[in-house]
């Protein structure tokens, strides 16, 4: 039972021959417990140090720690106790971030990766309403989750509004985490841009054809007289959207924004023509919606492995177990 005094007093188990003094915070854990999950725990309560003399739960024995985050030593005891029904099912990246730097330090990320996988759904089905999602790439990397440090990285290039800045808070993590998010970032606004200049651009420059006398090649009508209505119109279409200039459409937008705003394109898509050149056959709405799923798409996440080897993903390096399962998987199907 949880008692309240001068101090808050929590029992994680009523037998255990621990009590951490945090804070304003007590915990009374299993030093049997603790140790099975972590290696470091393990250490300090053997006989080799003062910690792991005579430990009885009759007389627990307490051990405190001043640097370590009240709340969220509290949630890892509770989950290497399996206290389900006391871990918080909705937690604020920046508790996630404390509880990654106690995982970190007592390196106990196997008993993690369940609870990193409910925290991972939740950020993703509330994506838009979580603030500080940038401070979630460290916790992730410690729990050694590779399936969620992909889908975080996935969502904090899509979702970031302007440049993507390292947390204060960082550990472990390798140098150049961020820089590599904020460069993939890079590469979907750019590829989103070109998608959205392709159709217009041949049409602008006149590109097809040397003049607009040569009317055809290979027998397919290229231009007509309604070709340049057609692509001012889709240019002031983009323009009530507020996504020309497209060097500045991300200014204040994420990648997210940008393709939910090109969904929309859809109410000033140009009319069109019984015209049958190829420019006023192109299907603005399509090429645009198109634009804006792939974008969102593009990006196919950090692979933990490879930033753990120091290694870039897009080399496939052979070491790498995701790569190495990803390369047979190909290997089968081009036979």
């Amino acid at each position: 039972m949880e008692t309240s005094n001068e101090s808050l007093k929590i029992v994680i188990d009523p037998d255990g021959d621990i009590i951490f003094v945090l804070e304003e915070t007590e915990l009374r854990v299993s030093s049997k417990v603790l140790s099975v999950a972590s290696a470091v725990f393990k250490a300090m309560f053997s006989p080799h140090f003062l910690e792991g003399n005579n430990l009885s739960s009759t007389s627990p024995r307490r051990i405190s720690l001043p640097d370590d985050n009240a709340k969220a030593m509290t949630t890892l005891c509770n989950i290497l106790h399996h206290r389900n029904n006391k871990i918080e099912q909705q937690p604020a990246p920046s508790a996630l971030e404390q509880l990654g730097v106690l995982c970190d330090k007592y390196d106990c990320s196997k008993a993690l990766v369940p609870w990193s996988r409910t925290w991972m759904s939740y950020y993703q089905k509330n994506s838009s309403r979580v603030i500080g999602i940038h401070r979630l790439v460290y916790p992730f990397y410690v729990f050694d989750d590779a399936v969620s440090f992909q889908q975080i990285s996935i969502m904090i290039v899509n979702h970031t509004v302007g440049f993507i800045h390292a947390p204060k808070t960082t550990g472990s993590l390798p140098d150049g985490v961020f820089e590599k998010l904020q460069q993939k970032k890079w590469l979907v606004e750019s590829r989103l841009c070109a998608d959205l200049e392709v159709a217009v651009y041949p049409i602008l420059n006149k590109i097809w054809a040397q003049n607009l006398a040569d009317t055809s090649i290979h027998g397919d009508v290229l231009y007509c007289t309604d070709d340049g209505l057609r692509t001012w119109a889709h240019l002031r279409a983009l323009k009530s959207l507020k996504l020309l200039p497209l060097a500045t459409a991300f200014r204040n937008r994420s990648i997210v924004n940008v393709s939910e705003i090109l969904c929309g394109y859809i109410e000033h898509e140009p009319e069109a023509t019984h015209c049958r050149c190829l420019t006023c056959s192109i299907k603005f709405k399509e090429l645009v919606i198109d634009a804006g799923v792939d974008a969102m798409s593009s990006f196919e996440g950090l692979c933990l492995h490879c930033i753990k080897l120091g290694t870039d993903e897009a080399g496939k390096d052979k070491t790498c177990p995701d790569h190495t399962t990803m390369a047979t998987k190909d290997r089968g199907r081009n036979m």
